[in-house]
């Protein structure tokens, strides 16, 4: 592999993202490792593909309306089957790349060739565009598409990657397939679970995911993000989403088993601690809420995604070639 093209993918939607998009290409301009092409995508709406060519045409290789199935996962899809690197890597509109980024994941598939790695990620910081709300339990940062109190941020083989931090292999595609179009965001709407499930078979088939501390990505959270409503609907979609991916795999998901431990056995304890030593009592007690809360709708949506399973819409197990 040693000095090989990556494939930057970026997926869009919204006319309001474009000058976050901007800020992403020139973050991805300054990366040290400079074989790279950038490729972005648009998930079905016109106005947002033509202006993205008017403004952004000409610093980047491709510019692609995606058009069907709608949603992230047909839109990665078709940015996997116009891209010509070796490694793919996955960028949301809304992230910025720390300037080693790509070079941090060539490095760590170049310096595990003997192992049968097809996937290399890092961690994903909040970049806050309004006031961090002391509300909020990092132990619940997943839920603004962060990097969470509870995991282990060390080198490590782990299941799965965070969305907006992952690269692969192109050719692993090939062998399991791409994204399942039954999961992932579609519009507005916010089921998740496209990675999870994606990981599930790159587990099932016994290759290996690569997590290094190293290679850095940056989340805008916007105000609308930092509200306890969509805290909850994140546990809620969470919840459903999870439930739905293991009807196709029945593979154990250690990570959510720790992180659910981690909950139970620290986070909680710890607040109810720190609020009978008068710690930061108001602070420890919206924040116990908070994570009791987001635990009840995370059983909801496992009970709701349940019933989900034997609808229509789950019984199209063809994933996108």
């Amino acid at each position: 592999m040693n000095n090989p093209l990556v494939s930057v993918i970026i997926t869009a939607f919204s006319e309001n993202r474009v000058k976050d998009i901007l800020d992403i290409i020139h973050a991805l301009k300054s990366q040290t490792y400079k074989s790279l092409e950038i490729i972005i995508v648009v998930d079905r709406k016109e106005s947002t593909y033509k202006k993205l060519i008017k403004i952004v045409g000409d610093k980047v290789s491709k510019v692609i309306l995606h058009k069907e199935p709608p949603g992230l996962s047909g839109a990665r899809n078709t940015g996997v089957l116009y891209s010509t690197g070796e490694i793919v890597a996955f960028l949301d509109d809304d992230a910025i790349p720390d300037l080693r980024w790509i070079e941090e994941i060539v490095n760590a598939f170049n310096n595990y060739k003997e192992e049968d790695i097809v996937a290399v990620g890092g961690p994903i910081y909040p970049l806050w565009l309004t006031k961090k709300p002391s509300w909020l339990p990092e132990e619940l940062y997943w839920t603004i598409g962060c990097t969470y109190k509870g995991f282990k941020n060390e080198e490590r083989f782990v299941e799965r990657l965070f969305g907006s931090n992952m690269a692969f292999k192109k050719n692993i595609f090939d062998t399991i397939g791409k994204f399942n179009p039954n999961f992932g965001r579609v519009d507005n709407k916010q089921l998740v679970g496209e990675e999870t499930e994606l990981f599930f078979r790159i587990a099932s088939r016994g290759y290996k995911v690569l997590y290094t501390p190293r290679a850095i990505v940056y989340h805008k959270i916007f105000p609308y993000r930092a509200k306890f409503t969509y805290v909850l609907q994140r546990g809620f979609n969470y919840g459903k989403s999870i439930v739905i991916a293991k009807r196709y795999h029945r593979t154990f998901n250690n990570q959510d088993i720790y992180m659910r431990r981690y909950l139970i056995k620290v986070s909680i304890p710890e607040r109810l601690i720190n609020i009978l030593k008068f710690k930061n009592p108001r602070s420890g007690l919206e924040q116990l809420g908070v994570l009791i809360a987001t635990g009840v709708v995370i059983i909801v949506g496992m009970v709701i995604g349940a019933l989900t399973i034997n609808s229509t819409r789950w019984k199209d197990n063809e994933h996108v070639k």
